[in-house]
C-alpha cells in the first residue's frame, strides 16, 4: 500500500473464527504437541514465537478419532503414543462398532458435547476400555528408537549412503508427516508466502554461492532420520516422530524409515 507516497509493507490481518476439526487421529494431534515446541515458546525452552500458527492453534477446536484397526504400517506405541492417546485433543470419539462415546477433555469441549448423549452404564465402560486395549494389542510393527549416543556414534557410517540410494527425494514423506515444519518464503505478485520445504530437495541448503553443504541424497536422508531421531531429541527431550507410518505406506519407492532406525548399527 502507499500512504503519503510511501510504499508499505502491511500484515494481513488474522482469522478470528472458531473452528471445529473432527476426526484427528491421535498421531496427528500428538504431532501438534510437538510442533507447539518449536513455535511456541511458552511450551518449551525455545525462544521462536510464530503468531500464524499460535493463532491457528488458539481458534481451532480438535475432536479426535480413536484408531480401533491401526495400519500395519503404524508404529506410534514404540514412539510413547497409542491408538487411543487423547494429548493435543478437546474430545476423543471412538467407535464401539455400532455407537460412538465421545471422550471429553478440554472444557471448551465440555460446552459443546456436555447436553449431548447420555453417560455410559458400568457394562459400557468395560467396554470402551477393552476396545481401547484391543486397539493397542494390534500394534504390531515396532522399533527401539536409538539413543542420542548412538546416534552421534554413527554419523559418518557408510550406512546412510546405502540406505538414501533408493530415494527419489521426490518429498512425499515431508508432505504427510504431522511433525514436518520447515519453510520456505515466497514472493508471488504482491504476497509473500509461507511454502512447505523439506531435508529431500537438493535445494534445501543450498546456499545463494552454490555451495551444498549436503550435496547428495546420503547427507540429505541422513539429516532427515538424525532430525526426527536424534537432534530434536537434544533440543526438546522428545523424538519428533509420532510414528504414525504414512511415510512407509505412500513412499513411491518403499523406504521404511522405522526399519531404518531400527536396523541402524549400534543403536542396540
Amino acid at each position: 500500500s502507499i500512504e503519503q507516497g510511501r510504499e508499505l509493507l502491511k500484515e494481513i490481518p488474522l482469522p478470528e473464527t472458531k473452528r471445529i476439526i473432527i476426526g484427528v487421529r491421535p498421531c496427528e494431534a500428538r504431532g501438534l504437541t510437538l510442533l507447539d515446541k518449536v513455535f511456541d515458546p511458552s511450551t518449551s525452552s525455545g525462544d521462536y514465537k510464530d503468531e500464524p500458527y499460535l493463532n491457528n492453534r488458539k481458534r481451532s477446536i480438535l475432536v479426535g478419532l480413536g484408531c480401533t484397526k491401526p495400519d500395519t504400517s503404524c508404529f506410534c506405541a514404540s514412539l510413547d503414543g497409542s491408538p487411543v492417546d487423547s494429548r493435543g485433543m478437546d474430545a476423543l470419539i471412538f467407535d464401539l462398532g455400532g455407537e460412538f462415546v465421545i471422550e471429553i477433555i478440554s472444557d471448551i469441549a465440555r460446552e459443546i458435547f456436555g447436553n449431548t448423549g447420555r453417560g455410559l452404564a458400568e457394562e459400557e465402560t468395560k467396554a470402551l476400555e477393552s476396545a481401547k486395549e484391543k486397539a493397542k494389542e494390534s500394534l504390531k510393527f515396532k522399533i527401539r528408537p536409538p539413543s542420542s549416543e548412538a546416534m552421534d556414534a554413527i554419523f559418518e557410517d557408510s550406512y546412510w549412503g546405502r540406505i538414501s540410494q533408493a530415494c527419489v527425494s521426490c518429498g512425499i514423506c515431508t508432505f504427510l508427516c504431522p511433525t514436518c515444519h520447515c519453510f520456505d518464503l515466497v514472493d508471488e505478485q504482491r504476497s509473500r508466502l509461507r511454502c512447505y520445504d523439506g531435508c529431500a530437495f537438493s535445494d534445501f541448503t543450498e546456499e545463494a554461492s552454490g555451495e551444498n553443504p549436503r550435496p547428495t541424497k546420503r547427507e540429505r536422508y541422513r539429516q532427515r532420520v538424525y532430525h526426527k531421531f536424534d537432534y530434536f531429541k537434544k533440543n526438546f527431550g522428545e523424538n519428533l516422530c509420532v510414528g504414525c507410518g504414512r511415510c512407509i505406506r505412500h513412499c513411491p519407492v518403499k523406504i521404511n524409515i522405522a526399519e531404518i532406525v531400527d536396523r541402524a548399527p549400534l543403536t542396540q
